[in-house]
């Protein structure tokens, strides 16, 4: 995956999230929105997986 395609999935991770402090409510609603979307687990597990890791750097 080159850069610009990483910086375009935390982009879209991070648009599925809507918010860039989430707090534990926030998570789990990312969660549902996805799930509601029809998005399958493993999905949602990597787009958890690049917010997550985001999230880690900022602190």
């Amino acid at each position: 995956m080159s850069l610009l395609q990483t910086v375009e999935w935390h982009r879209q991770s991070f648009a599925w999230l809507g918010n860039d402090s989430p707090s534990d409510a926030d998570l789990k609603a990312f969660l549902v929105r996805m799930r509601e979307k029809g998005l399958k687990p493993s999905l949602c597990n990597c787009r958890i997986r690049a917010v997550k890791s985001v999230s880690e750097i900022r602190i």
